[in-house]
Formats: C-alpha cells, structure tokens, sequence
C-alpha cells in the first residue's frame, strides 16, 4: 500500500490499446470506404462522421492508439461523439483536488480567527473550507460506492437466505441494498477475498468517512454541542482526509487491481 503524493492517471471507462496491425486494417478500411461499416474514426477534429443508433456504441480512435468507447451528443445542431471517462476516477480526481486545497486552507481559517482581530474575511475562509471539506468526502464516498456497484457481474445472483424463504437480488437491485451490505457480504462473495479481513484500520476509516459523509447529507441540529452544528465544523477541521484518500485507493486497488488508482507519470507535481 503507497500513499498518493500527486493526482491521478486519467483513464476512459473502457479504452483498449490498439496494435499495429489492427490499425493498418483500420486505414485500409477507412480507404475503401468502410468506416462506417467497421464503427471507426479518428478523433481529430472532436467530430465524428459515422451514426449510430441506439442499441449501438461507437468507438473511437486515440492519438495515442487507444479505443475508446463513446456516446453521440447534439452540440449546437451537430453530433458530436464524446469519448466516455471514468466517472469513478473522476470523483477521486476531484475529491484529491480539493485536498490539495484543503490542507493550505485551514492554517488560513485559524489565521484569521482571533478574538481581537476577527474580521469579515473569516466568513469568506469559512465556507470556503467547509465546501471543499464537504465536495471532497461526499465525491470520494461516492467514488468508493460507484465502484462497487460497478464491480457486481452483470449475471450475478446475490442470495439471502431466511429460515422461511430465500431472497435473490440481480445485479439492478444489488447496487440498491445498504453499503455496509455490499461491502461486508456482497463484494467478498464475488471476488473471493475481503478487504475488510485483509485490512482493518483501512476499513475503519472507510467507515469513518462513511459516517462524515452521512452527517453531511442529512445534516441535523444537535443540542448537545455548543452550537447547533458545531459537531459538523469540528469534524471538518480534524478529519485526516488524505488517510481516507488513500484507504479508499487501496480498497479499490484491492479488488480490481494494483493499477486502477495510480498517479499520474507526467511531470506535473499537484
């Protein structure tokens, strides 16, 4: 297990490399006309010429000699194919993002908070932190719970069974039972081993961001603070949010590979 020290390396969803001879077999079709009949084209301009309906997929082509698959949009009257991203890398990127700001940030918020010099520039550090505290853990949760949803096979049958009957869930209605439960039971069963046993500090703080990002979502007053929501802003301000990070990398990286989550190659350090 490594902890990320820069943001992450970009996939699509699908992207697939393509070797040599396939691509020779791709110009030679796109010379005889056949491209539309092999779903193929060259992104080069960010516009595709081929259609496709809609029980159909295209594919396109990289500068870098991926395919990718993509989705037609309307685009001021013309069809545009876009390539599809990884919506789970997605929020992992952007929650990482936000750490970044995060861990400048809040020396800036009790900088700024004396009680001889308070000033108006308190409250505009003060929602500036809480939103990036809460856009962080509310992406990466949701990154973590994308992930094992899309982990369930398409023809797998989770069952339950009671003394009196026997409960059996589609993947459809897997991905709507309590995160807990496909955590502890369902992902274990599929891939035969468990992070939870293999790993339990990481866990426990998966849990913790669990908790976080439910306090969140549902955010209620508490009369046993020393304000109605101090519990949430306190929270904000000690919660270890690249240990989480981290524990939500590896959990992935656990089930699908070590490859999934890594950082980026590029030179570019933030």
């Amino acid at each position: 297990m490594s902890n990320l020290k820069k943001h992450i390396y970009k996939k699509f969803y699908h992207e697939v490399p393509v070797s040599n001879e396939v691509l020779e077999k791709l110009e030679n079709l796109k010379e005889a006309g056949k491209v539309q009949h092999a779903k193929w084209e060259k992104m080069k301009t960010g516009e595709a010429k081929i259609k496709i309906q809609k029980n159909q997929k295209a594919v396109l082509l990289m500068d870098s000699n991926k395919a990718v698959d993509a989705f037609p949009f309307n685009y001021k009257g013309q069809v545009r194919y876009i390539p599809e991203p990884d919506p789970i890398l997605i929020y992992f990127h952007t929650a990482y993002v936000n750490l970044v700001q995060i861990e400048s940030k809040r020396d800036k918020v009790f900088a700024n908070t004396s009680v001889e010099g308070m000033t108006e520039q308190v409250i505009n550090d003060l929602y500036e932190y809480y939103g990036l505290a809460c856009s962080l853990i509310i992406l990466l949760f949701t990154s973590l719970e994308a992930f094992i949803n899309r982990s369930v096979p398409d023809a797998f049958e989770y069952k339950k069974v009671f003394e009196k009957r026997t409960e059996i869930y589609n993947k459809q209605q897997i991905q709507w039972l309590s995160f807990d439960e496909k955590v502890k039971t369902v992902l274990p069963k599929i891939k035969e081993m468990d992070f939870g046993k293999s790993h339990p500090i990481l866990q426990t703080i998966i849990s913790n961001l669990k908790d976080f990002r439910n306090s969140i979502v549902h955010t209620r007053e508490e009369k046993e603070g020393h304000t109605p929501f101090d519990y949430l802003f306190k929270r904000a301000f000690t919660f270890d949010y690249r240990k989480a990070l981290n524990a939500v990398k590896d959990f992935c990286n656990f089930y699908h590979g070590a490859d999934y989550i890594q950082e980026c190659p590029c030179s570019q350090d933030w």
